[in-house]
């Protein structure tokens, strides 16, 4: 049993994959509040909130869950209120070689109430979750969304890195390019509310001649009435209307990724146009209009 009121793990960055992914565990028997950790990087010891904000860490921690069926990695919306509970394992993601401090429960549990003042993400800012099934699995770890202080860059600690995939034959992932040393395969993008937005995702499952679904249970519940969103396969040409439509699915062929996007409709340009009409008189006072 730990006695010391704080323990100290190392964190590394690495140079090959799964580049700055550690595992890490809560080293005492009772629950400890994540949001009290700190971090200690080049000598300069910093909170949670400081670490994010200096490009340490994303700040977030992803915990396996299982609904029975499946198993799969999630992570809490505000990360301030994440508690790591004994005798599991943790996913963090750092971006520079650093040292964690993990307090006892104790001294955690007194931090409680001043993180529950801190709200991680505004309450204006909305995620919308995506889930993709195949077979008998499921990935329902993919976030898109908007809101004050969201731009279409790298946003730390609204920007979530995913975590190296629990299965190999279902991965669904947000592809990043041209952020530097934060490129890579997300599982959160928040972006501004300044103009339309859309989100390039990618779903890879390698079982052939596989149903792939992608579902978004709670779109009416979380995303604001008046953001209109498209679902658009690229590789398929086709597109679906989120508001009005529960699913879509494809078949994964032979296998691989499919390359898919979301995107806000714009209200000046997405004008509905009705063409080829025609008409014909019936007896009486009716008619049919074709188009």
């Amino acid at each position: 049993t730990v006695q010391s009121d704080e323990y100290s793990i190392s964190l590394v960055r690495g140079a090959v994959y799964p580049q700055g992914w550690n595992m890490i565990g809560n080293p005492y028997t009772s629950a400890v509040q994540w949001g009290a950790v700190e971090f200690v990087t080049n000598g300069q010891r910093q909170d949670l909130v400081e670490a994010v904000e200096a490009g340490v860490t994303p700040g977030i921690i992803y915990e396996f869950k299982n609904d029975g069926q499946n198993g799969y990695y999630d992570f809490p919306s505000d990360p301030l209120a994440a508690v790591m509970h004994p005798f599991r394992g943790y996913w963090v993601h750092v971006a520079k070689d650093t040292k964690l401090i993990v307090y006892s429960p104790g001294v955690s549990a007194a931090a409680a109430p001043k993180l529950a003042n801190k709200p991680w993400l505004s309450s204006e800012v909305w995620r919308l979750r995506l889930v993709t099934s195949a077979g008998g699995w499921q990935d329902p770890t993919l976030f898109i969304g908007a809101g004050p202080g969201c731009t279409s860059g790298y946003d730390a600690g609204r920007d979530v890195p995913k975590p190296p995939p629990l299965a190999s034959s279902l991965q669904s992932y947000l592809p990043k390019s041209g952020w530097g040393q934060y490129d890579g395969a997300y599982a959160q993008d928040l972006r501004g509310t300044n103009g339309s937005q859309s989100w390039n995702l990618e779903v890879k499952c390698d079982a052939p001649n596989t149903l792939v679904s992608l579902t978004w249970p709670d779109l009416n519940q979380v995303v604001p009435k008046g953001v209109r969103l498209a679902l658009d396969d690229i590789d398929g040409g086709k597109s679906v209307y989120m508001r009005t439509s529960a699913s879509f699915s494809y078949n994964s062929g032979d296998g691989g990724v499919r390359h898919l996007r979301v995107r806000m409709l714009d209200d000046a340009g997405e004008i509905l146009q009705i063409s080829n009409v025609q008409t014909q008189a019936l007896r009486g006072r009716s008619a049919v209009v074709a188009f």
